[in-house]
């Protein structure tokens, strides 16, 4: 049956569409299919055709009436879907029918999308045309650095970014999430615009605690000789750096931070047993690092 649709919601002209076979789905059309079918993902044909970057299809589908102004079930374009992916050439193609720049149902624009993705060619094509607020500039870093795109993050901080004043919704700024990943350029450069190096974020950790709980060691060890980085510091839960590194396994910075002077408290196994009971259910392994007291 040509018109059988599958559990998965697509049928067979969105199957062709996807395979990137323009002359079947001329054929299933023809022959009664339903061409505006939309899957259980919300992705309707020019939606596929958009997120695999084939520009062939998509011109195709609009000669044959589909609508490139219309929003799928997630409130998303047919430019926000091809910048989300990468695909450079499909997104000018795009902007050249005159297709608008609507933000999705979370408030993300193309520029935003491009930022979050790190997909630098697009994000760099879409900025020559505009003019960004310090604010805007500062929150595009933020979904760099929130989805640990190095290269782009620091694009933005030579190119586009006058200062650095603002945080994300948890409370972090530039330079927590640059540690966070372990960008240790970018953490050296961004600390110069912030004078209170220990901030907190909403639940108390600092730039020297999220980069012990990732493992990042040169990170760890440049905030604390170069910035002299609160090493005491707990945060809301009564974990300090040496704590987070041990919970998340991070044998060589727990080490190291033991040899800078620090001591698992003996609330340490209530606070080790605590996190695991609520986040796996489970009895919890034994910890990476032997506590000297033990």
């Amino acid at each position: 049956d040509l018109r059988r649709v599958y559990p998965d919601g697509n049928n067979l002209f969105l199957h062709a569409v996807r395979a990137g076979h323009q002359r079947v789905a001329q054929w299933l059309e023809d022959s009664g299919v339903d061409s505006q079918q939309i899957n259980e993902s919300g992705d309707n044909a020019l939606t596929l055709a958009a997120r695999l970057g084939d520009l062939p299809m998509t011109r195709w589908l609009c000669q044959q009436g589909a609508n490139l102004g219309r929003l799928d079930l997630n409130k998303a374009s047919t430019l926000n879907v091809a910048v989300s992916c990468g695909h450079l050439r499909l997104s000018q193609w795009l902007v050249g029918q005159g297709i608008e720049d609507i933000p999705d149902m979370d408030g993300n624009d193309a520029l935003k999308l491009a930022a979050r993705g790190g997909h630098n060619a697009i994000f760099r094509w879409l900025i020559r045309s505009r003019r960004l607020t310090d604010q805007q500039a500062n929150n595009l870093l933020l979904c760099a650095l929130r989805s640990g795109h190095r290269s782009l993050a620091v694009w933005l901080c030579l190119k586009v970014c006058k200062s650095i004043s603002v945080a994300d919704s948890k409370n972090r700024n530039a330079l927590m999430l640059a540690a966070k990943h372990g960008f240790l350029w970018l953490t050296q450069w961004l600390s110069k615009p912030t004078p209170d190096i220990n901030q907190t974020d909403r639940e108390g950790n600092t730039a020297l605690m999220l980069a012990a709980a990732n493992g990042h060691l040169p990170v760890v060890q440049w905030l604390c000789r170069e910035r002299n980085a609160d090493l005491h510091q707990k945060s809301v839960y009564g974990s300090d750096a040496l704590h987070l590194a041990v919970l998340k396994g991070q044998v060589g910075t727990a080490k190291w931070l033991t040899g800078q002077g620090m001591v698992l408290s003996r609330d340490f196994f209530t606070l080790y047993r605590f996190a695991h009971r609520c986040c796996f259910y489970r009895s919890p392994p034994t910890p990476a690092i032997e506590p000297t007291y033990w």
